[in-house]
C-alpha cells in the first residue's frame, strides 16, 4: 500500500509524493534536496497499490496550477535553481536572525579562533617559506635602485645614532 501525500508551504501545494512509511514517518526522515520542505505541513491524498497515481496527481496539481518542486516524474522548477532561489530569499528574510547567530558564535567561540589562528599562521607562514623567499628575492631585484635610494636616505638620516 502506497500513501500519495502533498507538501503545502503557506497554503500552497508544493510537492508530490509516494511512500509505504506513515506520513509522521515520512516527513521525520527528510527531504535532503530542499532542506525547507522539513518545515512544509504533509497532507495525505490518497492511499492505493497502484504506483503510477503519483504520476496523475503531479499533473491534477500542475493542472490546477501549482509551481510543484518535484525533480522526478513532474516537469517543475529545476531543484538547483530553486535552491539558489531558496537561500537568497532564506538569507534575506532572516539578515537579522543569521546576524545575530554569528555574533552569538563568534562570541562563544573567541578562545578556539585564537587557537585556531595561532595554528593556522604557524603552518600557513612554515607551508609558504619558500613561496615568500622567492617572492621577497624578485621584489629586492626589481626595485633594486629604489631600496639602495631608501637604505642611503636612511643611514644620512640616522648616521649620529
Amino acid at each position: 500500500m502506497y500513501l500519495i501525500y502533498k507538501l503545502k508551504y503557506n497554503n500552497e501545494t508544493i510537492y508530490i509524493g509516494q511512500t509505504k512509511l506513515t506520513l509522521k514517518e515520512r516527513k521525520a526522515a527528510g527531504y535532503k534536496h530542499i532542506p525547507f520542505f522539513r518545515e512544509c505541513e504533509i497532507e495525505l491524498i490518497e492511499e492505493t497499490d497502484d504506483v503510477s497515481r503519483e504520476r496523475y496527481w503531479i499533473e491534477f496539481y500542475k493542472n490546477q496550477g501549482c509551481n510543484l518542486y518535484n525533480k522526478n516524474g513532474g516537469d517543475g522548477v529545476n531543484i538547483k535553481e530553486y535552491q539558489k532561489e531558496y537561500q537568497e530569499r532564506y538569507v534575506e528574510e532572516n539578515k537579522e536572525k543569521l546576524l545575530q547567530y554569528q555574533k552569538d558564535y563568534r562570541n562563544e567561540n573567541k578562545e578556539y579562533q585564537k587557537e585556531y589562528q595561532k595554528v593556522y599562521q604557524k603552518d600557513y607562514v612554515k607551508q609558504n617559506l619558500n613561496r615568500r623567499k622567492e617572492y621577497y628575492a624578485e621584489y629586492r631585484k626589481k626595485n633594486k635602485d629604489r631600496i639602495a635610494l631608501s637604505n642611503k636616505k636612511y643611514r644620512e638620516k640616522n648616521e649620529n645614532k
